[in-house]
């Protein structure tokens, strides 16, 4: 998704990675469908930011967990069924995109350290 008229073209090439959002099932265990092929893993933490435009408003500044992946298609940890319906609506202004969470705090420490927001490792 490019628009001149609003900044750079963002992506998998752009740190931390972002993905737009195409669409989000109503589920027990979401589906979030994005544009491109996600380069996001099992058992990484993403962050959710959706504009009123998109529904499902209650996903807005929320993180889950993910549980699979398979292309463009990723299967998150939260229980969707009684959120608005997603709605695909594209403003360049105003995407609805999922961002890493990043990995949290470091293993055997209880640092979390500036770097660790973009390294994107598991938390597993």
């Amino acid at each position: 998704m490019t628009n001149p008229n609003f900044g750079p073209p963002f992506g998998a090439n752009f740190i931390p990675n972002l993905q737009y959002i195409y669409n989000i099932s109503q589920a027990q265990q979401a589906v979030v469908t994005f544009e491109t092929t996600t380069n996001f893993f099992v058992g990484e933490w993403i962050g959710f930011r959706i504009p009123p435009s998109n529904g499902m408003i209650q996903l807005n500044n929320k993180q889950a967990r993910i549980l699979a992946i398979n292309d463009t298609l990723v299967t998150i940890d939260i229980d969707t069924l009684g959120f608005f319906p997603f709605i695909s609506f594209s403003d360049p202004q105003f995407p609805c995109i999922a961002v890493p969470v990043a990995s949290g705090i470091i293993p055997g420490t209880n640092v979390v350290t500036l770097e660790d927001a973009f390294d994107n490792e598991p938390t597993v």
